[in-house]
């Protein structure tokens, strides 16, 4: 609602206008740091994914290392240096599918009263 009554298009923008130039500073940099942490948390997870499915060894660094490189080289940078993040809504749609899959495959897969009884509770199961 603010938004529309100084007539402005994003976050920067907006604060700027209610704080000056250092409420645009101060957005910029809390998008950045929020940005940055998400991105060290995706790279941390494709990291021991990719290495588990690939079944590369801990000792094999470089290899973990170069997959890393490879996978971010050809994802995670073309979707991050795109001008207009709009575009990402197909792709934020097949994500969801892809959660919602992950769901169901876990609600299927998980133990069952029954076999959680027969290994002798929760905490043999896990």
């Amino acid at each position: 609602e603010t938004a529309k009554h100084v007539n402005v298009q994003s976050y920067e923008t907006l604060l700027e206008a209610s704080f000056g130039f250092w409420g645009f500073i101060f957005m910029s940099v809390s998008m950045f740091v929020m940005s940055y942490g998400a991105m060290v948390g995706y790279l941390m997870v494709i990291k021991d994914t990719l290495s588990l499915l690939l079944v590369l060894s801990e000792e094999n660094q470089s290899m973990r290392r170069a997959v890393l490189a490879v996978v971010t080289m050809g994802t995670v940078l073309p979707l991050s240096a795109q001008r207009d993040m709009a575009d990402l809504a197909k792709t934020s749609r097949v994500s969801i599918v892809f959660y919602l899959c992950i769901v169901c495959f876990v609600l299927f897969c998980s133990p069952i009263e029954s076999e959680v009884q027969s290994n002798g509770g929760w905490k043999e199961t896990i």
